[in-house]
């Protein structure tokens, strides 16, 4: 599969993931696209997560550590993801804010390494309201002299609704048990009182894990 073609296999996987109460959280997220990438890439590239790297030129050069780096033993680094996980940020400003730090990063990874072919930024948002969404996602995804080349790709997936604004069928069930789950593991080892709803909620999520 050509680098280029990974997110056309990777957001839907990450989708799912979501709706499969597998992530929470940036880490969760990171997570689960690793290990994506390890199943979408040739056996002749590597998947390294959170590396050391030097990126930009000259005096702007700098010590940086993108979310996930792609290794090819023969010419070197081929790829960079930025990933952001903002399922409990209610802040359109400060979501944008933090992707278009992102992408400049990712603009600094390719200035330093000139094999490579191809960069992506990747964001999770939960926004109700589709107007600030599309919004954000339009300004987001300007064009400029790196889509020219077909280096840089942005991407930010909206749980609440799609790419047009319109909600997600399973939205309001998956956000109710979404934070159960995380209220949950916020109460850590503490035992509810014998026959209360939240002890049924453990044992059910028990099942669902064992």
């Amino acid at each position: 599969m050509s680098l280029r073609d990974l997110d056309r296999d990777l957001v839907p996987a990450v989708i799912r993931d979501v709706f499969s109460y597998r992530i929470f959280c940036e880490a969760d997220l990171q997570a689960r696209t690793a290990q994506h990438l390890s199943k979408f890439c040739d056996k002749s590239l590597y998947v390294l997560n959170t590396p050391h790297l030097s990126v930009g030129v000259g005096r702007g050069s700098k010590t940086a550590k993108p979310d996930i780096a792609i290794l090819d033993e023969r010419v070197g680094l081929v790829a960079g993801f930025e990933l952001k996980c903002f399922l409990d940020e209610k802040y359109p400003t400060h979501i944008e804010e933090q992707i278009r730090h992102d992408i400049s990063a990712l603009k600094s990874f390719g200035d330093r390494y000139g094999q490579a072919e191809y960069v992506f930024a990747f964001g999770l948002v939960n926004m109700p309201d589709p107007d600030a969404f599309c919004g954000m996602r339009k300004r987001l995804q300007k064009k400029d002299e790196l889509w020219k080349k077909g280096f840089l790709r942005v991407e930010v997936v909206n749980v609440a609704c799609n790419d047009v604004g319109r909600k997600r069928p399973q939205y309001e069930r998956w956000l109710r048990r979404w934070q159960e789950l995380k209220d949950l593991a916020s109460r850590g080892s503490r035992r509810p009182k014998q026959g209360t709803a939240l002890e049924g909620l453990i044992s059910k999520t028990v099942r669902m894990f064992s």
